[in-house]
């Protein structure tokens, strides 16, 4: 009986070694710093795709479309605090409302990403970026102004 007892014992060991780690929790910090970093690139990824919508609603002049799309890829750069996300979807926003005929409300947006263009940049990569940002928003804030007749505040930009 003894023998048969550690036969048994013996041949069951691996199988409850390999079950017994997937029955034990999962400490939560381990399971919440995964879940975190799959739900930030998942929600980078859907800004992403709300942007490149908006881009494309734009060209197909849907612009009141392409301004949802924008300000929900907005919020979602806002809530993770990319910088070059939210510029450039306020930068879009700007074009959009510039041609919808809403110029003021243009410059507002485009002066809002001006102001974030010029503080990001750390890495070279992001200094081009940040320039090139600068120049779009500056570009368009003096497409705004000259269509809004303002030929010298225009100038400025």
């Amino acid at each position: 009986m003894t023998l048969r007892l550690r036969l048994i014992s013996w041949l069951t060991s691996p199988l409850l070694l390999t079950l017994i780690p997937s029955l034990l929790p999962i400490p939560s910090y381990l399971l919440s710093t995964t879940a975190q970093a799959q739900t930030s690139q998942d929600r980078k990824t859907e800004a992403d795709k709300l942007l490149e919508q908006g881009i494309q609603q734009a060209q197909r002049s849907q612009y009141k479309d392409a301004i949802q799309s924008w300000q929900q890829a907005l919020i979602i750069y806002q809530k993770l605090k990319d910088r070059n996300g939210e510029a450039t979807s306020l930068n879009n926003l700007g074009i959009a409302y510039y041609y919808l005929g809403q110029y003021l409300k243009a410059i507002e947006f485009y002066q809002q990403s001006l102001a974030i263009s010029r503080e990001i940049g750390d890495s070279p990569e992001e200094r081009l970026r940040q320039r090139y940002g600068e120049a779009s928003s500056l570009g368009n804030l003096g497409s705004a102004y000259s269509s809004l007749g303002q030929y010298p505040k225009a100038i400025e930009f």
